[in-house]
């Protein structure tokens, strides 16, 4: 996802571009100033799991009781549906993770299930002040570049028929007050959730596979190994089945050798009917053994 950084015409310069001159389209290096934080290569595939108001885990009511009813709509929770930021967990592989556990509340909101299909998918929350965008970008009513929003934004088409009600684009997202946010998702988070709308709803084909060329062994390790494998064995079993006689040839011949006998004369029959029954022997037998 996301990391801040500097953009450059050579591989090994960050301070060779021009941001105030007029953009042109040529090819260009991004020099992160941190580490960057890798997007699931299979994102596209992502599952959804959801947990509805019904289950009365400590983790359902400890979000049921920081929401309340949908963030984005104000929509009762009886109608409304936990959804994860970030979809799936690889487990903690580096220090000072930001969560550790896939099921930590600051991984969840409280979203009406209409929403709660969609985002990620075709909806994000963008927070800002971030280090692209001021809050002034965004909402030109706000007062300071520095007052936090969490704007909900939609990228299906008109056509999809999404609901604004259920999935109200542009709209800021309700939040807990200042001093109540220790369980509130980062920033990260739903950057990470952004991310992951935009590759989706706006694919990028050449994009996705480098990204799986390149991370899709870190974040599934084998699974490269695991691919091949399979693929071969399918190639085996392929070659094993063109190799083999079915019931179907075995009939088909048959069918040919009482059309040949039907077709000569009295003087030729019995020769054509003894070198018929011996191809046939010759290429049944084999199959017969292999069968038993």
């Amino acid at each position: 996802m996301g990391a801040e950084g500097d953009l450059s015409f050579i591989l090994d310069c960050t301070t060779d571009f021009d941001y105030d001159v007029p953009f042109y389209p040529c090819d260009l290096y991004y020099h992160t100033h941190g580490p960057i934080f890798l997007i699931d290569p299979d994102v596209e595939n992502a599952s959804k799991i959801d947990h509805s108001d019904v289950d009365v885990s400590p983790f359902e009511v400890s979000i049921l009781e920081r929401d309340k009813p949908c963030v984005a709509t104000g929509m009762e929770s009886s109608s409304c549906r936990t959804a994860h930021l970030i979809p799936q967990s690889q487990g903690s592989q580096r220090d000072g993770d930001v969560i550790d556990d896939i099921d930590d509340p600051r991984n969840r909101l409280l979203v009406n299930a209409v929403l709660h299909m969609h985002l990620g998918r075709r909806a994000a929350i963008l927070q800002t002040p971030n280090f692209m965008m001021k809050t002034t970008d965004v909402d030109l009513g706000t007062m300071l570049d520095s007052d936090a929003r969490w704007t909900l934004y939609s990228f299906a088409e008109p056509t999809a028929g999404i609901p604004y009600y259920d999935v109200p684009d542009g709209q800021a997202i309700r939040v807990p007050p200042t001093g109540e946010r220790d369980t509130w998702p980062p920033h990260s988070l739903f950057a990470a959730l952004y991310t992951s709308a935009l590759i989706t709803a706006w694919r990028a084909p050449d994009f996705l596979t480098q990204v799986k060329a390149h991370w899709s062994n870190s974040f599934y390790p084998g699974a490269q190994q695991i691919r091949d494998e399979a693929i071969r064995k399918a190639s085996i079993r392929r070659d094993k089945a063109a190799d083999d006689i079915d019931a179907f040839d075995v009939l088909l011949m048959l069918r040919e050798m009482a059309a040949y006998s039907a077709a000569h004369g009295a003087t030729s029959e019995s020769q054509s009917a003894q070198k018929a029954n011996d191809d046939a022997r010759e290429k049944v037998l084999p199959w017969l053994h292999g069968s038993q």
